[in-house]
């Protein structure tokens, strides 16, 4: 698994690169990008769900979710970016696509031969929309929150932003990992703190992964605390060492429960990995599973920073 870590994990750094310090092509790859990690979480989740006997339409759900997330995605780029008359198309394109997917759910009812079960499946189906949608969709819009005009080409506050929630919640992830797996080496080592809901994760790690979200935290300190931008209204990244030390502990318990959240469900539903789409990782919500509640706690953050 570290093997196969290895290798996903620079890749995905490498996409991630990508989105943000490419003026050019960097939102479009995003609008492109984001709607695709949607869809894949919710046809997981579907998928997941269905194990237990919960009937819904994965493919579907999955092709809604992503075609109103590309929508929603492409809005954004046009307004912050292009500010062209395309964006004013979009804006009335957003709530017809809302609409439209709405429609769908009743013409699926309308036309089922089994209707009790079509029932049950168009709102298991916009159930997951919901779920995954709500939280995921303020990660994603995070990456918008600024546009500055610095020089030649613009500087994306919101990518960097985005690029500090990323890195903070998944030292988390990995801390976790690198620090329980050591654990297990010491004599004693390795306590488990919640064995039933997740067996593999200890105390040592969860202390380990919350130390490397504090100091990745501190990295971006260092480095913006005084850029000009960090001052600025309207963005969501503080100047105070304080506020760098809040923000790396409360993404790390965030990302805590959001790890522990997919964990429930998927013992709920009988399953290892939510997919396995992603070598070492599993599929595309064990990726995500992080951000559940850390979209919230970072906007908070941002409206509090200090």
């Amino acid at each position: 698994m570290l093997k196969y870590r290895a290798i996903s994990f620079p890749l995905l750094l490498a996409l991630l690169a990508a989105i943000i310090y490419w003026p050019a092509g960097g939102p479009y790859l995003y609008a492109l990008i984001v709607p695709l990690v949607f869809a894949a979480v919710v046809y997981e989740v579907c998928e997941m769900v269905g194990r237990l006997g919960v009937k819904s339409y994965p493919r579907l759900a999955a092709m809604a979710g992503g075609v109103l997330f590309f929508v929603l995605m492409l809005f954004n780029v046009l307004i912050l970016f292009e500010k062209s008359e395309a964006a004013k198309v979009m804006a009335a394109v957003l709530p017809a696509t809302i609409a439209v997917a709405g429609i769908g759910g009743w013409l699926i009812l309308l036309f089922s031969r089994d209707r009790k079960a079509a029932i049950e499946k168009v709102l298991t189906s916009i159930g997951v929309l919901i779920l995954t949608g709500f939280p995921l969709v303020l990660v994603a819009l995070v990456y918008f929150n600024r546009n500055l005009p610095v020089g030649p080409v613009p500087l994306n506050i919101g990518a960097r932003q985005l690029l500090f929630l990323i890195l903070v919640t998944k030292a988390m992830d990995t801390g976790g990992y690198i620090f329980g797996k050591l654990s297990g080496y010491l004599p004693g080592g390795n306590h488990k703190i919640c064995p039933s809901v997740s067996p593999k994760k200890s105390w040592e790690g969860t202390i380990g992964g919350m130390a490397m979200s504090v100091g990745v935290s501190l990295i971006f300190w260092h480095i913006y605390a005084e850029a000009p931008f960090c001052r600025l209204p309207m963005q969501n990244l503080g100047t105070s060492l304080s506020w760098y030390v809040a923000a790396g502990i409360l993404l790390a318990i965030g990302s805590l429960a959001g790890d522990l959240t997919e964990s429930a469900l998927k013992r709920a539903c009988d399953v290892k990995d939510s997919g396995h789409i992603i070598p070492g990782m599993g599929g595309v919500f064990d990726v995500m599973d992080s951000f559940i509640y850390n979209g919230v706690i970072f906007w908070v953050l941002g409206a509090l920073r200090w």
